[in-house]
Order: structure tokens, then sequence, then C-alpha cells
């Protein structure tokens, strides 16, 4: 695995394990807010009994034990949820900030230069370390140490200093970042208690603070604010990542490329339509210089304005590809455009005259959110059992499956 592809994959793999964690809340919230509803049904049975006229009151359990378990399910009432919400945003910092060691120690094999270390190693070390190789690698694990101490502002100082890039002059989101992170700190160390540290910090970097939050106030998590911290994480993880590979690997952008686009594919094919725009609205907003070629930079185009079609934006799509020159363009890129304007008819005599396999195969159009709509039209259907001799309803076919199986396999290869 070659340096440059290290350095993507950090990417891509914090992106996977951002939305494990994501899936993870959202399949346990469920259970632990049933478990909750089961508690709550308990205590207002025991109350409701308490509290009945005398006449009609029913034996209760008031022995030892009985009044244990009622004084448990009452701790226990909430207590769960809050936990656990807590411990996701805790465990959603931290992953980032394995992303933020992993970036900065591959940028330190790249440029050694930019190791500012200070520390000298005595003999014994030396001895010790065996080889050079042993040695740079020390250097580079202690500045790596020293940058990771760091708050989470100055992470973004030093990686705009080593790239004279600015970083956070394009990311609109990045008040609510040091927020989210300095709250991970209040749940870490204190329990959530609101610090003069945590309002200081907010307060520097423009973070809109309510009359609510004031020192010693205790700071939850709602379901909602989970999200929002998955989303503000997602974004500033996928940026930075992509744009550092970019910067330091111009030559080799066709990976970065490829890798972008399948995760925004993947929210797309999902109709995480937030997710996938933040994916593409970073894609079309990259200078020519930092894309592979003019290719993948009309993928981007097309993906961008499948979004903006999906969420009501419908001007909006057709306004960025009316600033598109598509009549040199293949079928490709033909289909989707008819598609994307709803042009129906025209869109079915292109798919008609194709193969079935080049440029799309059957996969793509079972499967290629451009196409939600379009599959929905008796002249998609028509044109799709012209194709492939069958209804868009069958099954595919064993082949068509390992051709998929096969594709997926040939990205990860790449990488």
């Amino acid at each position: 695995e070659t340096g440059s592809n290290k350095l993507i994959m950090h990417t891509e793999n914090f992106i996977n394990d951002l939305e494990c964690a994501r899936e993870m809340f959202q399949i346990v919230m469920p259970v632990l807010n049933n478990q909750d509803k089961k508690r709550q049904k308990k205590i207002d049975e025991f109350i409701q009994k308490v509290n009945l006229p005398k006449t009609k009151k029913e034996p209760l359990d008031f022995s030892l034990n009985g009044i244990k378990e009622f004084l448990k399910d009452m701790r226990k009432l909430n207590r769960g949820t809050d936990i656990f919400r807590k411990n996701v945003i805790i465990g959603f910092v931290s992953r980032y900030d394995e992303l933020i060691g992993n970036l900065v120690r591959s940028i330190f094999k790249i440029k050694p230069n930019l190791i500012i270390s200070d520390k000298v190693l005595n003999i014994k070390e030396v001895i010790e370390l065996r080889s050079v190789k042993n040695i740079k690698e020390r250097f580079v694990e202690n500045e790596v140490d020293s940058f990771l101490r760091n708050s989470h502002l100055e992470h973004f100082k030093q990686f705009e200093k080593y790239f004279s890039m600015p970083f956070r002059n394009n990311l609109s989101i990045f008040p609510d970042f040091i927020e989210l992170t300095e709250r991970r700190n209040l749940f870490t160390h204190c329990g959530g208690i609101v610090s003069s540290h945590y309002l200081n910090v907010c307060n520097q970097n423009s973070v809109i603070i309510d009359e609510e939050r004031k020192i010693g106030k205790k700071l939850g998590v709602n379901d909602s604010y989970v999200e929002k911290a998955f989303k503000i994480l997602f974004e500033v993880g996928l940026k930075l990542g992509q744009t550092i590979y970019r910067k330091n690997y111009p030559d080799a952008l066709e990976i970065a490329d490829m890798l972008l686009n399948s995760i925004g594919f993947d929210y797309m094919t999902k109709k995480d339509w937030d997710i996938a725009e933040i994916v593409f609205d970073y894609a079309v907003n990259l200078e020519p210089k930092w894309i592979s070629n003019d290719l993948w930079r009309r993928f981007f185009i097309i993906n961008r304005c499948i979004v903006l079609k999906h969420t009501n934006r419908k001007n909006e799509c057709y306004k960025i590809l009316g600033k598109e020159d598509w009549s040199s363009q293949g079928p490709k890129f033909q289909l989707a455009i008819l598609v994307l304007n709803e042009k129906w008819n025209e869109a079915e005599k292109i798919m008609s005259s194709m193969n079935g396999k080049e440029p799309f195969g059957e996969s793509d159009f079972r499967e290629w959110p451009i196409f939600i709509e379009f599959r929905k039209k008796k002249q998609f259907k028509r044109a799709f059992k012209k194709l492939y001799g069958k209804d868009l309803d069958s099954p595919p076919t064993k082949s068509e499956l390992e051709k998929v199986i096969k594709t997926e396999k040939d990205v990860n290869n790449k990488v």
C-alpha cells in the first residue's frame, strides 16, 4: 500500500467508522427508549395505586425489596439514554481525533521538514532504536503526540500553516465544530457541567450561546444533536482529508475523485440527501486543478444536480446544468441531462438505443439515483424491457450480481 493510498484511506475509514457509530446509535436508542417506557409504566402504576382512595386501594408491596425496586426504577429512568447519547458524542469526536493523528502522521512522513521538534535522543535511546528509520519514526510519533495535545482550533491553524491554505474560510460549520469538541470535553471531564473555559472558547469562535448555557449549568444531548454532531464531523473530516490528499498528491487525483464520488453515491442510494449534498457541494466547488479530469468534474455536477432535484430545488438544478455545454458529451451524459430535465420520451429513445452494457449496465439502471423518478415512468419500463428482455421488477441475474461484486472489488483494489 503506497503512501498516497494510505493517506486517502484514512479519510475513507473514518467515514465508514463514523457511519457505523451512527448506525449503532439508531439501533440501540429504540431499545433504551423502550426500557424507559417499561420503567415509567411500573412507576406510574405504583403511584396510581398509592393515590387510590382507601376503599379501593389494592395490596402494595411495601417490602424492603419492593421499595428498593421502585427506587431503582426512579434512579435509572432516562439515565441509560442520557449516558449513551453522551458516550456516542465522545466516541464521534474520539474517532475524529484518531483521523487527525493518522493524517498528521502521514503528512510528517511525506514532508519530514515540517517536524520542528527540539527533542534530543540520548545515546541509550539511539542504540535501542537500532536504525535511522526507527529514529525517524520516533521523532514522527513524538511530533504527532505533541500536535494532538493542542486544541482543535490549533489543529486547523497548524494545517493552514503547513499547506498555506485557509481551511476555515469555506467551512461555515466551524463554530458548531468548536462547540461540539468543547462539549465533548465537558462530557469527558466534568459530566457536562458548563465551565468558563467552554464559554470563553465558544465566544472566541463566534458560537451562538443561548442564555441557558451558564457556568454550572449541565448540558445534555438529544437525538437531533447527535445527528447534527455526525454531520459536522462528517463534513470536517471529509473536507480536511480530501483536501490534504489533493494538496500532497496532485498527480494522483483520480483515486480521490473515485472515493469521493463513491461516498456521495452511497448516501444518494440511501436517500440521505443532506449528507450527499455535503459531498457533492464540496466536489463541485473544487478548483479544476484539484480534479483529475473533466469527466469526473461532470460526474460531480450531475450528482450535485440529482441532490438538488430530490430536495425540491429544481430551478437551481437547471441553472447549474445550463452553465455547461453538454452537446459534445456521449450518450451517458446525454441521457442524464434528459432525465434531469424530465424529458421522458427523448430519454426513452436514447436508453433504448444503448446495448445494455455500456455506458450503463442493468445494475446502473436499477440503482443510480438519477433514475429514481424515471424508473416510475412507462417510458423507462419499456426501454428496460427492450434492453434486457424482462420487466424492471424482475430480480437481477446472477451474472449481473457478479458484475456488481467485481466492480466493488476493482474499486478496493485500486485503493
